[in-house]
C-alpha cells in the first residue's frame, strides 16, 4: 500500500515544488519591480505613482498623435474619471446639455487656438492606433472647462474646509541665489493620471508641461522663451463671474508655443474670453525680471505686479484675489479659506530669507510640516521650474508630496508607493538631447544614492529594503539606456515612442534613487535645518 502511495505523493511534491518556484518568481518580481501595474513602463490601468513622460516632435497632429500613442492606456481610464472625465460629466448633466458645453468649447478654441483642434483629433487618432478607445470628443471633455463652481466630489465628503489649494511662485534676481527665474506650484486636487509633457513643435517655442493625462498643457509650465505659467482657481459665485470662453489648458498651450515672455502672455489674456466656471488666476513670470499675477472672472480682470504688496524680486499667487478690482466676486465665498495661511507662508519665506532661494530652499517650503502650508496634503504633483532663454530649462517634478502627511486627513491623497521625491526633466536642445540628460540625471541620482548606502553593514536592518530600492532605480536607469538606444536605430513615431519610455524610466530611477538617498539622509524641513545640511538629497 505504501509503495502504491509513494508515486503520487512524489508527483505532488514535485508538482508542489513547481507551482512555488513560479509563485516566489511572481512574488520576487513583484517585489522587484514594485506594484508592476505602477512602477513598469508596461504599465496598467491603475495611475502611476511616478508620473510617465511622453515626448513629441513635429505638426501640431503629429504630436497629438504622438502623444495619444504614448499615454493612450492612461486617457482611456481617464476620459470616464468621476471628477473630470463623463462620469463626472453625466452625474451632472444630460447628455445633451454636456454636447451644448463642448460646442461652446470648440467654438472658442477654433476662434482663439485653431491648431489645439487638429492636435486633440491627433491625440485621438494616436490613442486608437495604440488599440485604445478613445474619440475626438473625449479629448475635448478633457481639455474643457465645463464643471460647476462646487462639483460634487471637490470637497471629499465629512472634509470641511479643504486644507489646501494650488499654490505657486516665482522669484528671480535679488531674491535667488544666483540671480536666476525659479518658480513652484503645486496642483492640489484628487490624485488621478497624470504625465509630465515635453514638446518640440516645429514652429513655435519648445516646451515642458505637467498635466492631468489628455490635456494638452496645464501647470508647472515652461518654455525656451523663459517664461513661466502657474494656475489657481478661484473664489467667484456669482452669475455674471460664469460665462463660456476659451478652456485655460487651451490658453496655456498656446502661451507656451508663442509667448516670448511674461508681458506677451499677459497681453493674450487680455485679448481672449476665457472660461469661467470659477475664477482663475494665472501666474506668468520670465527670465528678464517680468511677472504678472492675473486674477479674473468673466465679468472682472486685474494683473498685480511684484512690489505692490511690497514682493521683493518675487510674486506669489494662490486661491483667493488680492487685487481690490476683484473683491466684489470674492465676497461671501468659501473656496479654499486656506490662501491666507499659503500666502503669508510664502511671503515669509521669500521676504525673510531674500538673497537664499534656491532649488533646495524651495524643496524644503514643500517639506514644511503643518496643516495649512503650500505642500497640501492633496497635492497630486508638486513641481519647482528652471526657466531658461534657450535649451537647458527644466522641470522638476514631484508625484504627489515631497513630504509624508504630517496629520491624517480625509482630503490625504494616498498614493501607491509614493517617493516623495523628485525627477529632472530638461528642456534641451532637442529630444535626444532630452533623454541623454534625463539618462545622465538618472546616473547622478544612482550615485549620490549609493553614497549613504555603501555605509550600511549588510547585517543593518535597513540594508535589505535599501538594496532593494537602490537595485530598482539600477533597473530603472538600464531600462533608459535600452529604450534609448533602440530609439536611435529607429525612425518616425517609433523613436518617439522609445525615447518617450527611455525618459520614463530614467524617471523612475530617479524618484527611486533620491528616495532612498531621502531616506538614509533626511532632507531639511527648515530653513535652519537647510542651511546647515550638506545637502545630500537630490539636486
Amino acid at each position: 500500500m505504501k509503495n502504491k502511495r509513494l508515486p503520487v505523493l512524489l508527483f505532488a511534491f514535485i508538482l508542489g515544488s513547481i507551482l512555488g518556484y513560479f509563485m516566489f518568481r511572481l512574488l520576487d518580481s513583484g517585489r522587484a519591480d514594485g506594484v508592476r501595474s505602477v512602477t513598469a513602463e508596461e504599465s496598467g490601468r491603475l495611475p502611476p505613482s511616478i508620473m510617465p513622460v511622453v515626448l513629441l516632435a513635429g505638426s501640431d497632429y503629429e504630436m497629438g498623435c504622438q502623444y495619444g500613442r504614448q499615454a493612450g492606456p492612461w486617457l482611456e481610464m481617464r476620459k470616464n474619471d468621476a471628477l473630470y472625465g463623463w462620469a463626472g460629466a453625466l452625474s451632472l448633466f444630460t447628455r445633451e446639455e454636456i454636447k451644448q458645453k463642448l460646442k461652446a468649447s470648440q467654438f472658442y478654441i477654433k476662434k482663439y487656438v485653431p491648431e489645439a483642434v487638429t492636435f486633440m483629433q491627433g491625440i485621438a487618432d494616436g490613442a486608437s492606433e495604440a488599440g485604445c478607445r478613445l474619440t475626438y470628443s473625449d479629448v475635448l471633455l478633457l481639455n474643457s472647462d465645463w464643471r460647476q463652481p462646487m462639483a460634487p466630489g471637490l470637497n471629499l465628503p465629512g472634509s470641511g474646509e479643504r486644507l489646501g489649494g494650488c499654490s505657486n511662485w516665482a522669484a528671480w534676481g535679488d531674491a535667488t541665489r544666483d540671480g536666476s527665474l525659479i518658480c513652484l506650484s503645486t496642483d492640489d486636487d484628487r490624485f488621478t493620471y497624470q504625465l509630465t509633457v515635453l514638446a518640440y513643435p516645429e514652429t513655435g517655442a519648445h516646451y515642458a508641461t505637467t498635466v492631468k493625462a489628455g490635456e494638452l498643457a496645464r501647470h508647472l509650465a515652461i518654455n525656451d522663451s523663459g517664461l513661466s505659467v502657474g494656475l489657481a482657481a478661484a473664489p467667484a459665485e456669482r452669475k455674471q463671474d460664469t460665462a463660456p470662453g476659451l478652456p485655460v489648458s487651451i490658453a496655456v498651450f498656446r502661451m507656451l508655443r508663442d509667448a516670448a515672455g511674461a508681458e506677451d502672455a499677459e497681453n493674450m489674456l487680455r485679448k481672449w474670453e476665457i472660461c469661467a466656471k470659477r475664477g482663475q488666476n494665472f501666474l506668468l513670470a520670465d527670465t528678464s525680471g517680468k511677472a504678472y499675477a492675473v486674477e479674473m472672472t468673466a465679468s472682472l480682470r486685474a494683473s498685480r505686479e511684484p512690489g505692490d504688496f511690497k514682493e521683493r524680486d518675487f510674486i506669489y499667487q494662490t486661491n483667493n484675489f488680492l487685487s481690490e478690482r476683484l473683491q466684489p466676486a470674492a465676497r461671501g465665498t468659501t473656496f479654499a479659506l486656506s490662501s491666507m495661511s499659503r500666502n503669508r507662508q510664502i511671503f515669509h519665506f521669500l521676504d525673510t530669507f531674500h538673497g537664499d532661494v534656491d532649488t533646495a530652499f524651495a524643496k524644503m517650503m514643500l517639506r514644511v510640516p503643518g496643516e495649512r502650508v503650500i505642500g497640501s496634503p492633496l497635492s497630486m504633483r508638486q513641481v519647482i521650474g528652471e526657466p531658461r532663454k534657450g535649451p537647458g530649462g527644466a522641470l522638476l517634478v514631484c508625484t504627489g508630496r515631497a513630504a509624508p502627511s504630517p496629520v491624517a486627513s480625509v482630503e490625504d491623497n494616498y498614493l501607491i508607493e509614493p517617493t516623495y521625491s523628485f525627477y529632472r526633466m530638461e528642456l534641451a536642445g532637442s529630444p535626444q538631447e532630452t533623454v541623454d540628460s534625463g539618462i545622465g540625471d538618472a546616473y547622478a541620482a544612482l550615485s549620490r544614492a549609493y553614497v549613504p548606502l555603501r555605509v550600511l553593514d549588510i547585517s543593518d536592518v535597513a540594508y535589505a529594503e535599501s538594496n532593494r530600492i537602490f537595485s530598482r532605480a539600477a533597473r530603472e536607469y538600464y531600462r533608459a539606456l535600452s529604450r534609448s538606444d533602440q530609439g536611435r536605430v529607429a525612425a518616425g513615431r517609433e523613436r518617439l515612442d522609445l525615447w518617450a519610455k527611455a525618459l520614463s524610466a530614467s524617471a523612475r530611477s530617479q524618484a527611486l534613487a533620491n528616495r532612498l538617498c531621502n531616506h538614509l539622509v533626511p532632507p531639511p524641513t527648515s530653513p535652519e535645518a537647510l542651511f546647515s545640511s550638506g545637502m545630500v538629497e537630490e539636486k
